[in-house]
């Protein structure tokens, strides 16, 4: 299958109104926007290239897969893309616009706290990443022939916690599907390091298991609340991910039902065929693990906007700023009328008065009205002197799920070389690490440590030389 080819120019260059900057990243950048000619004021999520990305081919195919991919998905914890189109700033994808944070600064702001995630919320937003990552993986084309999609960068940047209690599965960027084979430099992964699987590092073909233990990399910093595989001790998180026994994560929290830590030594296996076939088994896995617990259920949507909550962005003000720098940009005359409430034995002989002022008013803008029609063009202000709607935007500092990453290049013997591809590392500052000291709770009787085979596959020939500089 060839690539796809990108849509024609559309003819109106304004199609939508930028708010506000949500986030940037090596790739690209993502704007809050509303559509410029609708009188639904819905907030999207529009993402597009780096200006200096748009004549790289590869970049610009990548951008458009990741919009065909995604666009075919329908699921409640999958990010929609609606649209992809291409005008003078070149190619945007048009996003569902998620109010919330991504998990990674929940799991951030709760360790500088010395907090975990609660079990019961850890397990809900899994099962709901799981569900979603199934649905790409179950994904067809319109013969109803599987795709074999992979996602490639199951991450904490990429799972985002809306404040209304939703969670999404996001970035399909650098995701996979059969017959689509983008190529980049020789010797480069795709994904961040930290959570790349075995046979990604391996360079070997990769199937949706392959995402599956990214996703138990995830789970296990979800209920641990500490970076599982990072650099440390002279070896490199990939050195760690290749030759370490997957960790018991009952040995990190006390609270952990058996049946999850059996989970996760499969989901951590080393072996693909070691682990859970689907991400729907292991999203049903984890609603029977929900079910056994004794905890009460608890809110997410309270527990995101606790924890983020400074984050949330006020809608309705964005939105007026926005229409404000498009009147002004306009050269239209605008009259602002504050109502106050007074007194209940005042608001008769003050009604009377505010209906006079507002009549007084209304002839006002009507005089200068007819005064500006009356004029001349030289007496009107020159466009360059009018403030854009782009100036005029309420700049918010956001934090964002696809914040600026560190990079790490991965330097691999030629022989070795299967595939190519770009990597990033996730900054460690953001999770504890697995060597600090424990909670120090006892542990719930004497339990048989769950023994399964890890799958610990030898390594190829060829890989023993690896080296990873990170910048």
């Amino acid at each position: 299958m060839g690539p796809t080819p990108y849509p024609e120019p559309v003819p109106d260059p304004e199609r939508f109104r930028r708010i506000c900057r949500l986030a940037e990243g090596g790739m690209g950048f993502v704007d809050l926007c509303v559509r410029a000619h609708s009188v639904v004021r819905r907030p999207y999520a529009v993402k597009r290239l780096h200006p200096h990305l748009h004549s790289d081919p590869e970049f610009q195919q990548m951008f458009l897969e990741e919009a065909r991919l995604a666009g075919m998905i329908h699921h409640p914890n999958v990010v929609a893309v609606h649209e992809v189109a291409i005008d003078e700033r070149g190619p945007y994808l048009v996003m569902d616009y998620i109010d919330g944070v991504d998990l990674r600064v929940v799991m951030g702001r709760l360790a500088s706290r010395g907090q975990r995630i609660p079990l019961p919320l850890v397990l809900q937003i899994m099962r709901d990443v799981a569900r979603g990552l199934h649905a790409a993986h179950e994904l067809c084309d319109e013969a109803g022939v599987s795709l074999g999609l992979v996602h490639r960068d199951v991450s904490p940047q990429n799972i985002l916690l809306g404040f209304d209690g939703s969670v999404r599965l996001t970035d399909f960027g650098i995701a996979k599907a059969h017959g689509h084979s983008l190529r980049t430099a020789t010797g480069v992964l795709k994904g961040k390091l930290g959570y790349l699987s075995p046979e990604q590092l391996q360079y070997r073909t990769l199937d949706r298991r392959s995402d599956l233990f990214s996703f138990g990399v995830l789970l296990f910093e979800a209920l641990s609340g500490e970076r599982l595989y990072r650099n440390e001790d002279g070896r490199s998180a990939g050195e760690r991910i290749l030759d370490e026994p997957p960790p018991d994560i009952g040995e990190f929290r006390t609270d952990v039902p058996f049946a999850l830590v059996d989970l996760l030594f499969g989901l951590l296996a080393k072996d693909p065929g070691a682990r859970p076939a689907t991400a729907e088994e292991v999203a049903d896995a984890l609603h029977e693990a929900a079910l056994d617990l004794d905890d009460l259920p608890l809110d997410l949507s309270a527990f995101v906007q606790e924890i983020a909550g400074d984050a949330k962005k006020d809608l309705p003000a964005l939105l007026m700023a926005a229409e404000e720098a498009t009147v002004l940009a306009s050269g239209t005359a605008v009259l602002s009328v504050g109502v106050a409430v007074a007194p209940k034995r005042w608001r008769g002989k003050l009604g009377v008065a505010a209906l006079a002022s507002v009549a007084v008013a209304g002839a006002l803008v009507v005089a200068v009205v007819a005064q500006s029609t009356s004029s001349s063009d030289s007496d009107r202000p020159t466009p360059a002197a009018m403030p854009t709607a782009d100036t005029a935007a309420v700049e918010a500092p956001v934090e964002h799920a696809s914040a600026t990453e560190q990079r790490t290049t991965v330097v691999v013997p030629a022989d070795a070389i299967q595939t190519s591809s770009t990597m990033e590392e996730v900054p460690d500052e953001t999770l504890g690490t697995t060597e600090g000291p424990r909670d120090g709770t006892p542990r719930r009787g004497m339990r048989r440590r769950a023994k399964r085979s890890t799958g610990m596959a030898d390594r190829p020939a060829g890989l023993g030389g690896w080296s990873w500089t990170e910048h």
